[in-house]
């Protein structure tokens, strides 16, 4: 194959997460690079599960964001937040305007249990009420009622941890984190003195890492135990090794007196959910085929994400992602993915970064082999269109508005205050605030 006429490389990223951002870090890491990136997502802000899915008392992983900020304020790098692939621009303009489009759109909705009573009132996914307590704007408004004694957690990862922590922690300790103030003001007024995390297998099998575990066992004011302790390693060594240790020391010792309790509960694989309008208990049917109903008034189901569909492209339901190798997606050139929708949900934030790495070194082989279609437009058109589109499209100097008065909107103790509406946003990043 002959190589086409070089120009200017065009890179369309739709997703600002960690997965997006990466990438277009190893695309301008050389700053002799001809190349021009368009970074554009949905949301009002960047970065996001760092912003609307990491725990707020975890500010060292949200700090995470600053090793790319050098990234979004490179003069070849374009960012179009609060901009909709579909919507304002389509999928087909974005490949006409660019010799390549990455999408690293992430695992945005919950995994379905597919039981009875899923969609009763009061059952929640994991990452949306997470989103509701860190400010995602899609999620403000979701109907938490925390009027409950009990809750239950379907699921023992991370997240579900981090969930638990929430929901027992002194709201006093919860308000010097970025927390949303609507969560806060609800957290104040809870009833939840009880979590069960559900576990489907027995405590070897858990999720959680061992940090997370730690960090509930040390929770001031709150009882972690656990029904059953691991009865051996299975050759487990190291960390593995470590975590069934604490979970057997989590087992046997006897809970400290306190208010509140977090249960770690195994070999409770859920069967329905149970209640009338809204939920009342969760059905769990043990190996033997015993049924157990626990109390409940809050359910958040914690079993992992998938991602959406993107229209045009094949779509793998079985593992969640779009089927590619190395990041190109097969039978459609000039498209590649990175991230959550490339492998699946899994890892944590810096596993993007080979991740994106590989896909990008995919596109710039692809490209000197003359492989891509070039732009069928001049450069800028594409923000001369976009912009005309959708003129409360943000970019990075907005960004910047935005967040220094989020950052001023907070306290001494308070690190920021989140805008909990795209009118405030636009609002600040015009500097009107």
């Amino acid at each position: 194959m002959t190589p086409r006429a070089r120009t200017t490389l065009r890179i369309a990223i739709v997703g600002a997460g960690p997965s997006g951002l990466y990438a277009a870090k190893h695309l301008l890491i050389d700053p002799r690079r001809d190349v021009r990136v368009t970074m554009l997502d949905s949301s009002p802000a960047p970065w996001g599960l760092v912003r609307t899915g990491v725990a707020p008392d975890h500010p060292n992983t949200k700090n995470a964001t600053r090793q790319f900020h050098q990234t979004i304020s490179d003069p070849r790098f374009n960012l179009y937040l609060n901009t909709t692939v579909g919507t304002d621009v389509s999928h087909d303009e974005l490949r006409t305007h660019h010799h390549a489009v990455i999408y690293a759109v992430g695992a945005s909705r919950g995994r379905a249990l597919n039981l009875p009573g899923e969609a009763l009132a009061g059952v929640h996914d994991a990452i949306d009420f997470v989103g509701w307590y860190n400010g995602d704007l899609r999620q403000v408004d979701l109907p938490v009622d925390l009027s409950c004694e009990q809750a239950i957690i379907i699921g023992n990862g991370n997240v579900a941890l981090d969930i638990a922590r929430v929901l027992t922690s002194d709201p006093d300790s919860l308000s010097r984190t970025d927390i949303c103030d609507h969560a806060l003001d609800t957290l104040r007024s809870s009833r939840i003195r009880r979590v069960l995390i559900l576990g489907r297998r027995g405590p070897e099998h858990a999720a959680c890492t061992t940090p997370e575990l730690i960090g509930l066992m040390q929770l001031d004011g709150v009882a972690l135990t656990a029904d059953t302790a691991p009865e051996h390693d299975d050759g487990a060594t190291g960390v593995e090794a470590f975590k069934a240790m604490l979970l057997r020391e989590v087992a046997h010792h006897e809970p400290r007196a306190s208010a509140k309790q977090i249960i770690l509960r195994f070999h409770s694989p859920p069967s329905a959910i149970l209640g009338a309008a809204a939920v009342e208990a969760v059905r769990v049917t043990d190996a033997h085929g015993v049924e157990t109903d626990l109390d409940a008034g809050l359910v958040i189901k914690s079993i992992g994400t998938r991602t959406r569909e993107i229209p045009g492209l094949a779509f793998d339901s079985s593992t969640g992602r779009i089927p590619n190798l190395h990041g190109r997606v097969a039978d459609a050139v000039g498209i590649y993915v990175t991230g959550w929708c490339r492998r699946g949900p899994s890892g944590v934030i810096g596993t993007n970064k080979h991740c994106a790495a590989e896909s990008v070194d995919r596109i710039l082989h692809d490209y000197a082999a003359g492989i891509l279609h070039p732009p069928r437009s001049a450069v800028g058109e594409f923000d001369t269109l976009l912009r005309a589109r959708n003129p409360l499209a943000f970019d990075t100097a907005d960004w910047w508005r935005i967040d220094a008065q989020e950052v001023d909107a907070g306290t001494s103790t308070k690190p920021r205050r989140k805008f909990l509406s795209v009118e405030a946003f636009v609002v600040a990043a015009r500097g009107e605030h």
